[in-house]
């Protein structure tokens, strides 16, 4: 009777465990498939806005040309000296392909997930290894180029883990991210002062009262009043195009700390589900609902 009762708890037991065990490679695997999706997500907002960015920094160029122009005592000897920057503007163009390459290995990364394709077929391996290589057209700091080459010898030798590579690359371009989001918002707050400055120094003078009074829809006769007016219109939307960058540019940087927080998490033998949860309902909050509006809200803003 003993035996029997043993024999049966036994058997309890060892279906418990095998539920157990697939229910928690359901919930890994799932995890697994948020990271990709998020890793996609990300990488597409932060192209898309380095592509705005870019178009808003050549359209401040020009603005700042603008400036110059009707602020000049003899406008009739002015000589234009509006320009872009091949260097800049080449940088900026490799930095878009990489992250179109860092999307890439993220989607080959999801691919691979779906058991009728394996990691050969989604190339996945090949696509870790170009983001890494592209790094090598920018410039990076010796850290960067330092783990890139690791990763990239690993992928080479296949001495590597898939998730912990994917891991390595999200940290690669966290880092990445870091230093260039210093770098544009630098640049940002410099013409953001640049232009504010010039709009200001633009003279009441220089203005055609019949149009300011078709521009500005204010009760007032004197032309001074409705010239600074205008310019206030003007400083308020010059303004608001450098506050979304900067909000934009605040996103994606947490953006990247929760996803290189969340595969850290997988990775951990001790497996906790609540923190994998929080950490994916943060990314969905930032992703989902801000980042899939980034590329509608800089380009309205620019165009304005």
């Amino acid at each position: 009777m003993n035996t029997k009762i043993t024999f049966g708890k036994l058997t309890i037991l060892v279906i418990s465990l095998i539920l157990f065990s697939s229910c928690a490679k359901v919930r890994k695997s799932r995890t697994t498939e948020k990271i990709a999706q998020h890793g996609i997500d990300l990488a597409q907002y932060t192209q898309t806005f380095l592509e705005n960015n870019r178009i808003l920094q050549n359209q401040q160029k020009f603005k700042m040309e603008y400036l110059n122009i009707v602020n000049d005592s003899f406008p009739d000897k002015y000589e234009i000296e509006y320009d872009i920057d091949c260097d800049e503007d080449l940088q900026n163009l490799y930095r878009i392909k990489a992250l179109n390459s860092l999307k890439s290995a993220f989607i080959a990364y999801q691919m691979q997930l779906d058991i009728k394709i394996s990691q050969q077929a989604s190339g996945v391996r090949n696509k870790i290894f170009a983001s890494c290589a592209i790094l090598d057209s920018l410039n990076v700091s010796e850290d960067i180029k330092n783990k890139s080459i690791k990763l990239r010898s690993e992928i080479y030798n296949k001495k590597y883990k898939l998730r912990q590579a994917i891991f390595v690359l999200t940290n690669i371009y966290s880092d990445f991210w870091q230093e260039i989001n210093f770098e544009i918002l630098k640049q940002i707050l410099l013409q953001k002062k640049s232009s504010s400055e010039g709009i200001k120094q633009i003279s009441v003078k220089a203005f055609d009262k019949d149009k300011l009074k078709n521009i500005v829809n204010e009760p007032f006769e004197k032309n001074s009043i409705l010239a600074n007016l205008y310019k206030l219109q003007m400083l308020e939307e010059n303004n608001k195009k450098f506050v979304d960058a900067e909000e934009q540019i605040n996103k994606i940087s947490s953006a990247f700390e929760l996803l290189t927080k969340l595969e850290a998490e997988v990775l951990k033998r001790k497996q906790m589900p609540i923190k994998q949860k929080e950490l994916n309902n943060q990314l969905d909050l930032l992703l989902d609902k801000h980042g899939s509006k980034l590329a509608e809200k800089i380009g309205k803003t620019q165009n304005n």
